[in-house]
């Protein structure tokens, strides 16, 4: 799914396409105001310290959310399951979905963690459900393609994706 609306990254880019070009002295002062005013963003992108602020809060808060779904569940054996952690990678990952289309986040942290941590709860139940499968060779193709798919989600290049993947399973064998 595209969490972004697809209108507000293409004017996104050409506001950034447009400063780029206004430094190059390519365009007048005037002609990117008039771009930035055609094409307007819709997303909160604080600075950088907001940002990290978010992502720590972020972490705290679904840790706790995490931890109280944990406590909750505790009597029953399904907290011990491999299932149970994709369901917090699912809930965390649906987290993420409402979050940014209320609040129109675009790289402000809060999008950012909760992408992350939904990628590592499904990392983790992978390598959870592998280690009940062991021998199989099916835990080895869900492995590859959770993480390169997770991979290529954050960073979007194939290259790079590929090589973490490589480096992540090395690490895990």
């Amino acid at each position: 799914m595209i969490i972004y609306d697809k209108e507000g990254l293409r004017n996104v880019k050409i506001v950034s396409v447009a400063s780029q070009y206004y430094q190059k002295g390519l365009i007048t002062k005037d002609e990117l105001s008039a771009i930035e005013h055609t094409h307007p963003s819709p997303f909160y992108t604080p600075n950088l310290f907001v940002r990290i602020g978010f992502f720590i809060l972020t972490c705290i808060i679904s840790a706790f959310g995490c931890g109280l779904l944990c406590l909750l569940m505790a009597e029953s054996d399904i907290v011990a399951t491999y299932g149970w952690v994709i369901f917090l990678a699912i809930l965390n990952y649906v987290a993420l979905e409402v979050l940014t289309n209320q609040n129109h986040y675009y790289k402000a942290g809060v999008d950012d963690a909760l992408l992350w941590i939904s990628g590592g709860l499904l990392v983790g139940a992978v390598i959870a459900l592998g280690r009940q499968w062991r021998k199989s060779s099916i835990y080895f193709s869900f492995y590859f393609s959770g993480s390169s798919c997770f991979y290529h989600a954050i960073y979007r290049y194939a290259c790079r994706s590929g090589i973490l993947s490589c480096c992540v399973c090395t690490g895990v064998f």
